[in-house]
């Protein structure tokens, strides 16, 4: 009998201790998950400063507010910043976590140490430095940095008429200074804006399995409740004057047009889910910046 008793004992305590990693490892999850969020945002908001404005000398200088402690920012030189994002995990941001990857994350760890930052151009893995901030959606656990080696558009676009290597105009459309400039500024911020969007479209599906449609992203407070992590500022085109996605590529305005299966709308009820959608921004020479669903 007396050993019947510690078997209960025994059996309780484990129970007890899985069910408390089990607790801290969704914890974790969900923690990963709003560092993901808010390191896509981020990143759209300060490709988008620098571009106008060159690297600050702080994520605040550049009036980005609410950064959590996973996420720093260092300015290394005029042209030249670091940027850095801690998980506890490895994964995809593309991942519904659910207790059999929380039990497996060991498991997890092995599939995604080798793909995602480490084979991105970062500070601690390439010779190569990217001109702008680009966070892939699979990361690995841990701390990983980036370090961005900026343009300064302004004195490219303002060189004298004599210099021998000026002015460098985007896709061969040359004008004055300020129209090259703005030209290369408005593309960057469209380009950042799709892919915030994109990112966080994604990371929807992922929880939900379907994508939202566009009455949800146009609804200030369904985009309040669900994607948490998105500045409304991505909905608008640097052109543009409102926060409204359209359902077709248009001048001024991002588009969001999303359909079910057969191609045909949605709206997320029984059997009419959306599962493909197309965002899309009008650059300023006509051509159209798209991202498509990935499920």
């Amino acid at each position: 009998m007396k050993k019947y008793y510690i078997g209960l004992i025994i059996i309780g305590l484990v129970t007890l201790g899985l069910t408390g990693f089990t607790v801290f490892q969704a914890s974790s999850a969900k923690q990963d998950t709003h560092t993901s969020q808010r390191a896509q945002d981020i990143s759209a908001k300060l490709n988008n400063f620098v571009a106008t404005n060159g690297v600050p000398e702080s994520l605040a200088d550049a009036n980005i507010k609410d950064v959590p402690s996973t996420i720093t920012y260092t300015k290394k030189d005029t042209d030249k910043y670091e940027f850095c994002v801690t998980y506890k995990h490895a994964g995809s941001d593309y991942d519904s976590v659910g207790l059999t990857q929380i039990l497996t994350g060991s498991l997890q760890g092995q599939l995604y140490g080798d793909g995602g930052y480490d084979n991105y151009p970062s500070a601690d893995n390439s010779s190569y430095t990217p001109s702008s901030l680009y966070l892939p959606y699979t990361h690995k656990a841990g701390k990983t940095c980036q370090t961005v080696q900026t343009y300064n558009y302004y004195d490219q676009y303002n060189k004298p008429s004599n210099d021998p290597y000026g002015p460098i105009c985007d896709g061969g459309l040359c004008g004055s200074a300020g129209t090259s400039q703005v030209f290369n500024a408005n593309d960057t911020e469209r380009k950042a804006d799709i892919n915030a969007l994109h990112g966080q479209v994604e990371a929807y599906y992922a929880q939900n399995g379907y994508y939202p449609t566009l009455a949800n992203l146009n609804d200030s407070a369904w985009r309040s409740t669900n994607m948490k992590g998105l500045d409304k500022e991505a909905l608008r085109d640097p052109k543009g004057t409102g926060y409204v996605l359209t359902a077709a590529a248009t001048k001024n305005s991002y588009s969001y047009a999303v359909s079910d299966s057969a191609n045909k709308p949605c709206d997320n009820k029984t059997g009419n889910e959306c599962t493909f959608y197309t965002l899309a921004a009008t650059l300023d020479n006509g051509s159209l910046y798209t991202k498509i669903s990935l499920n």
